[in-house]
């Protein structure tokens, strides 16, 4: 059986910090749902490679749930990052932090560095029932790796060094908007999923919900990233999922089933 290990380094003020956890990769099984059970999604027709289609909608389907939150047609920057072991920094998609309107169809935030297609991006909220989900899905156009081993970084005084960590950022520049009526929303997990099949299948997910230091009211959403010490591991599909729980302003409710309640952009960081 082989056994490779998988990695990632969480930073904080003080530097970084090297976690590392052992997955079990090939002949494991794959991870069907890496959610869990209370993911209500599974990607459809404008989901490429997403899991099997199915009629997920990206949360287009009818709501009930009046606390859905996110302003409609609302924009967050995604983008992903590698790393070498000083920690100098480059884009892996050349569009950087990139504007993603919130849509069920993945869009274009620029090329990839490390192969000849793009990086695409999409987020949307996802209701379902009483859970409310945001979810960001990362993926290259035509199945290469995010960061292929013997990936460079390029230096501020112009040379290159092997790239040694890569890491995501959403909602950093410009992050999830909510309704004038939500007063709180709290995030209770927040997780990302790997896969090398472009959504069929993941081979690990782990949750990172301590590192975000304003999650007892995410509001603006965004979330900074870890550092991943996996280059190399063949990952071109990442998927993003923040299970948050909506808490309206007094009054709100009355006003949202009377209708006369507007919903408006908060004030950005």
């Amino acid at each position: 059986m082989h056994v490779s290990r998988y990695s990632y380094v969480r930073t904080s003020r003080c530097g970084p910090m090297v976690i590392a956890a052992s997955i079990m990769m090939g002949a494991a099984p794959a991870l069907a749902d890496p959610i869990g059970s209370l993911s209500p999604y599974r990607g459809g027709p404008s989901d490429p490679g997403g899991g099997g289609g199915g009629g997920g909608g990206g949360g287009y389907s009818p709501r009930v749930n009046p606390l859905r939150g996110v302003v409609p047609n609302d924009s967050a920057t995604v983008g992903l990052f590698m790393y070498d072991s000083a920690l100098n920094r480059q884009s892996i998609n050349t569009g950087g932090e990139a504007p993603v309107v919130r849509t069920v169809s993945s869009t274009s935030i620029g090329n990839n560095r490390n192969g000849v297609g793009t990086v695409n991006a999409y987020w949307d909220e996802i209701v379902s029932g009483s859970n409310q989900y945001i979810r960001c899905v990362l993926s290259t156009s035509n199945g290469e790796a995010f960061i292929p081993a013997g990936s460079t970084v390029t230096t501020q005084a112009g040379g290159t060094q092997p790239a040694a960590f890569w890491s995501w950022q959403f909602g950093t520049v410009d992050g999830v908007d909510f309704a004038s009526y939500v007063d709180q929303v709290r995030l209770t997990r927040a997780s990302i999923s790997f896969s090398a099949d472009r959504g069929q299948s993941f081979f690990s997910t782990f949750t990172h919900t301590s590192t975000i230091p304003n999650r007892n009211n995410w509001i603006p959403g965004s979330d900074d990233g870890e550092l991943l010490a996996s280059v190399g591991d063949g990952t071109n599909y990442i998927m993003l999922q923040y299970t948050i729980e909506v808490t309206p302003s007094p009054g709100s409710l009355a006003l949202l089933s009377g209708g006369l309640l507007t919903v408006t952009r908060r004030r950005r960081r």
